[in-house]
């Protein structure tokens, strides 16, 4: 492949995988979860571009990739537990 060819094929991926893919799939996960629950998600990506980095582009992997790995990870559990508490009742005041 050519210089350009290779230029083409990456801003092709960039257009149609990174962006287009995952607008669709940001959606259709909008329609199965709560808001609150799949924003938690879209911090995934970054897991996993690090790993791809790592498989494919032979990157190195640092302790700090592997414990903000673990933060994200953690995040998102935690996020996702059921709640025990049960919410306040606030009494309804009006504006005036």
């Amino acid at each position: 492949m050519g210089g350009i060819a290779l230029v083409e094929l990456s801003v092709l991926y960039l257009g149609i995988l990174s962006s287009l893919v995952t607008s669709f799939m940001s959606n259709y996960a909008l329609s199965v979860l709560e808001a609150a629950k799949m924003s938690v998600f879209s911090h995934v990506a970054t897991l996993i571009t690090i790993v791809a980095g790592v498989l494919f582009l032979h990157e190195s992997l640092g302790y700090y990739h592997v414990i903000g790995g673990i933060a994200i990870l953690g995040g998102g559990i935690v996020t996702n537990l059921p709640s025990t508490r049960k919410a306040k009742k606030r009494p309804f005041r009006s504006a005036s």
